[in-house]
């Protein structure tokens, strides 16, 4: 996760941004959260969606997926002869359809996207393999000491209906960051928010960022 946050910030070196708007979902948090803890100055305002942080990941869903992923040759089988495929698109057992309130709204098209790298090639899928694994969450309570000293403009806006990350851990980060004024929840939406009310999601960090932009 440390690697991640340093490459992210040394790519928007790259781009000319010394300093940058930062807004991150899912296990993409905890790489925010490093920086916004150890690296501050490079944050002009953070945004937080439905991501990972203190010690509620990996989630189950994903620890299981982590026990298979250690397990030699197991992972490359259960891709090859299309176990994966078939349980995330064909299966009530789709961790991607339990991630959003309307299960319709998770296309077959989408969750295929999402398993795009599992499919390309083995260089592939052993790096969104060691992606996988590389969820703990001593990353991101190595940095809770740094967030509360966060002081930059910060918004925490949450899906409600998250079975896999509840808004009680929103409303936590809301609290314990200085600089996070705005906590919102956007009701009947589950943690893919991006296929269920992306426009509402949109409009919100957009109205935030456009009030704390010169």
């Amino acid at each position: 996760m440390q690697a991640q946050a340093k490459m992210l910030v040394e790519f928007m070196e790259k781009q000319g941004h010394d300093a940058f708007h930062l807004i991150c979902h899912d296990q993409g948090g905890a790489a925010s959260q490093i920086i916004a803890a150890t690296m501050p100055e490079k944050i002009m305002t953070l945004v937080l969606t439905n991501c990972v942080c203190y010690d509620n990941w990996p989630v189950p869903a994903i620890s299981k997926w982590q026990t298979f992923a250690r397990i030699p040759l197991i992972p490359e089988y259960l891709i090859q002869m299309g176990v994966v495929k078939w349980l995330e698109t064909k299966t009530p057992l789709s961790a991607f359809r339990k991630g959003v309130y309307n299960p319709e709204k998770m296309t077959h098209e989408a969750i295929m996207e999402y398993l795009r790298p599992l499919h390309e090639d083995s260089k592939s899928r052993k790096l969104f393999l060691k992606f996988l694994l590389a969820g703990n969450s001593r990353y991101t309570l190595e940095v809770v000491s740094g967030l509360k000293k966060f002081t930059k403009p910060g918004m925490v806006i949450w899906a409600a209906d998250d079975f896999y990350i509840s808004p009680s851990w929103g409303k936590r980060l809301a609290d314990d960051i200085p600089g996070v004024k705005d906590f919102e929840l956007i009701p009947f939406c589950g943690h893919f928010w991006q296929e269920e009310k992306a426009t509402e999601f949109s409009l919100k960090i957009g109205n935030f960022l456009a009030s704390h932009t010169k």
